[in-house]
């Protein structure tokens, strides 16, 4: 995780989309079983990407942070792809969620103001 000192790296750029109403819907239906989760995150992990998870005052909810390094900084480095969830296993599904099936593996261009309100369920 890009941090230093207890604060995140400035240089790190948040892609702070949220889930529409459907894609909210979608996201609840993917990955349900903790294989399939499991497998999608050795998956971005042998890619070069990097999580944390952690509980959220500002959003009320867990948040995972997904960072990228190595091959996967090529595509996504210096950005920063979250996912909130009331369970840390829902926050990791909506991150990477937005990850596959939203952003297509690249997150650049996806970037929009924080509504912290909508979260997973």
């Amino acid at each position: 995780m890009a941090k230093s000192g207890g604060t995140y790296n400035k240089d790190l750029k948040f892609v702070n989309y949220e889930l529409n109403a459907d894609e909210r819907a979608a996201c609840k239906l993917w990955c349900v079983e903790q294989g399939e989760l499991d497998d999608k995150v050795l998956k971005c992990c042998e890619a070069g990407y990097r999580f944390a998870l952690k509980w959220d005052a500002r959003s009320k909810a867990f948040a995972c942070f997904m960072s990228a390094d190595g091959d996967a900084a090529k595509v996504n480095g210096g950005l920063m792809n979250t996912g909130r969830g009331s369970t840390p296993f829902k926050a990791l599904r909506q991150a990477l969620y937005k990850h596959f099936m939203v952003f297509d593996a690249e997150w650049g261009g996806f970037a929009e103001a924080v509504d912290w309100s909508a979260i997973d369920d």
